[in-house]
């Protein structure tokens, strides 16, 4: 109801397609998804991409108020820096295996090789002051 919702779309990749055939002129989307595609991008600089860790409290100096729910309703969101992570879960039903498969994504060679390849930035080692208690095998990757 008076929201433009014509280019709204669930999935990156659909963009990408409305980009493509030229449905859309330009796009505002992840670094690696521009890279994964080969698309033509203008780089942004640290300061505002959210994508730079030892920027954290700098992004958490700007705030956005956006719409919520109903139309006098708003939420206000601090940026941040957009880090993805995984977890092992406590019940996992092959624990060894899960810990094998993290210690070989998180490595070098291995899934973070992989990872830069595609436009991402890896954090390992992570620097970490609040992470609890991290299993040995996995210390390697926090400093």
């Amino acid at each position: 109801e008076g929201k433009d919702n014509q280019f709204i779309r669930p999935k990156e990749v659909d963009l990408v397609a409305m980009l493509e055939t030229s449905a859309i002129d330009y796009l505002f989307i992840y670094e690696s998804v521009v890279k994964q595609h080969k698309l033509n991008y203008i780089p942004l600089p640290d300061s505002i991409n959210l994508g730079n860790f030892s920027l954290a409290q700098h992004y958490g100096s700007v705030q956005v108020k956006i719409r919520g729910n109903s139309p006098n309703d708003s939420i206000t969101i601090a940026g941040e820096p957009i880090v993805y992570a995984f977890t092992i879960p406590k019940n996992a039903p092959n624990p060894l295996l899960a810990s094998k498969f993290a210690t070989y994504f998180l490595s070098d060679t291995g899934g973070m090789a992989l990872i830069t390849k595609m436009g991402q930035q890896s954090l390992i080692p992570f620097s970490c002051t609040s992470c609890g208690s991290v299993p040995d095998d996995f210390k390697e990757f926090i400093r």
